[in-house]
Formats: structure tokens, C-alpha cells, sequence
């Protein structure tokens, strides 16, 4: 599955949207557990838009389908390393069916790429096959190589622009077989600017790499 990402567009059907669903949950189509999580997923995937289409004005059609009442999932994932290289820990939060679940992990010698990578791979592996689904990073490593350097490697024999071999093939690899039996939106965020499930991911990925730590 390749990678959606927004189109531009001048007409904002963000409105009208707004009124399908307000339509929706007064006829009591969706489930009250979900009710809070609308309107954040809604201005998280407007600041979305803004930052890759480079125009607030702009919307994506590849909105999450929260009009026709199906669960969105939502995943957020962070990982961290100090130093780098060194001990790591990923964080990841897992949101499917009104649900919410956190999980994390560590390592004594890697990179805070690798943990980046991790925290991804682990939160798809915990959604179904041909789920769709928004995947919340702060890496810009994860994104670029997943929706723009990704089909170029493949073709190289996984190899870079400059002849080198492309590091961490294997999490890659990993990384594009989730994504392509899923329908996956990948989403950057900014670092450590106040996002709460950012900054939940980022502290669960720091609670991992100490108690790793500690244990040594």
C-alpha cells in the first residue's frame, strides 16, 4: 500500500464535514466513548495538512472516515536514546475500538533511529491487516523514509543516492511490509512542543530506557 498522503485543494470541505458529523452524533451514531476523541482528531489532522501542504487554507480528501461512523485507529510513537548511540527506548499508544493501550520497550546499545523505527513497528503490528489508520511520529527519519525514500531504495537494491547501503535494511523492510498490508496515513508532529500523546510516547520510550538502566 503506498503511503497517503495529503492533496492540496482550494475548496475546504472541512465545514460541510463538520456538519455531516454533528448530523451524526445527534442521531446517535456514534458511540459516546469515542465523542471526546473527534474533535481532537479533527485539529490534529488540520495541523497535519498545514504542515506538509505548506497552507492552513488546505484540507486533505484523505480525511479518517469519521462521518460514516467507523473507529478510526490512531497510533502515536516516539523513541529516544542517550546518549546516541547508546541505551534506547520506544514508546508507542495504541487507540482502536474506544480503546487505548500503551506500550514500550528498550535496548542497551542502539540508536535513537532504530527506537524511532521500533516504536512504529511495534504499534502496527498490534492493528489488523488492512486496517486504516493514522501513524503519529516526530521522526522525520520514519516519515521521509516511508512515504519518499522507500520506492527509491527498493529499486537500488537497497541502496542510497550515494551508492552506500541503506542502514537498519532490516527494520525497513519490516516497516514496509506492515505498511503495505495496511492503509496508513503517516502524520509528523513536532518534538517536545506540548502534544500530549507525542509527549506520553516520549515519556514512556525515557521510562523503558531507565528501567533498563537500572536493571544493568
Amino acid at each position: 500500500m503506498v503511503p497517503t498522503m495529503p492533496r492540496r485543494s482550494r475548496k475546504s470541505p472541512l465545514p460541510e464535514r463538520l456538519r455531516r458529523l454533528a448530523a451524526a452524533i445527534e442521531a446517535g451514531e456514534f458511540p459516546p466513548i469515542v465523542l471526546p476523541d473527534v474533535t481532537e482528531t479533527l485539529v490534529e489532522w488540520e495541523g497535519y495538512v498545514a504542515s506538509f501542504a505548506y497552507d492552513p487554507g488546505a484540507y486533505s480528501d484523505d480525511l479518517p472516515n469519521l462521518i460514516d461512523g467507523q473507529h478510526p485507529i490512531r497510533t502515536w510513537c516516539d523513541g529516544s536514546c542517550s546518549p546516541n548511540p547508546g541505551a534506547g527506548g520506544w514508546g508507542a499508544i495504541i487507540e482502536m475500538d474506544g480503546r487505548r493501550q500503551e506500550i514500550s520497550g528498550a535496548s542497551a546499545d542502539t540508536t535513537n533511529n532504530i527506537m524511532e523505527m521500533t516504536a512504529a513497528i511495534e504499534a502496527l503490528k498490534r492493528t489488523p491487516q488492512t486496517a486504516r489508520l493514522a501513524v503519529t511520529t516526530d521522526s522525520q527519519y520514519v516519515i521521509m523514509g516511508i512515504t519518499r525514500w522507500l520506492p527509491g531504495w527498493k529499486r537500488k537494491g537497497w541502496r542510497k543516492a550515494d551508492g552506500q547501503p541503506v542502514l537498519n535494511q532490516g527494520l525497513w523492510i519490516a516497516l514496509d511490509e506492515l505498511n503495505q498490508s495496511r492503509e496508513v496515513t503517516w502524520e509528523w508532529v513536532r518534538g517536545h512542543t506540548g502534544h500530549r500523546e507525542n509527549e506520553r510516547c516520549d515519556e514512556l520510550a525515557n521510562q523503558a530506557r531507565r528501567r533498563l538502566n537500572r536493571r544493568q
